[in-house]
């Protein structure tokens, strides 16, 4: 699992038309870069952290998120004119 945040965040970057390499990716999340970082690299970097945090939190953790606040958050985003 491990390895496709980093194939995945690239491929995100990538959709987008930035061109990230894997290698780098890899060596900049072990701090060990060969060189300044790009912006693209730390954008895709970004991504690998919140796909690592987003697996870490429990299987239900979006339920618990919206839960009871759905009402709200949809008068909220429409409001009733």
């Amino acid at each position: 699992i491990e390895r496709s945040h980093f194939h995945d965040a690239a491929a995100a970057l990538w959709i987008e038309g930035e061109l990230v390499h894997v290698e780098d990716l890899v060596l900049h999340d072990a701090h060990m870069d060969q060189r300044t970082p790009t912006h693209e690299l730390t954008r895709a970097h970004a991504v690998v952290r919140k796909r690592r945090r987003i697996l870490s939190q429990p299987r239900d953790w979006a339920d618990e998120a919206f839960q009871g606040n759905f009402a709200d958050l949809v008068s909220h985003c429409f409001p009733c004119s």
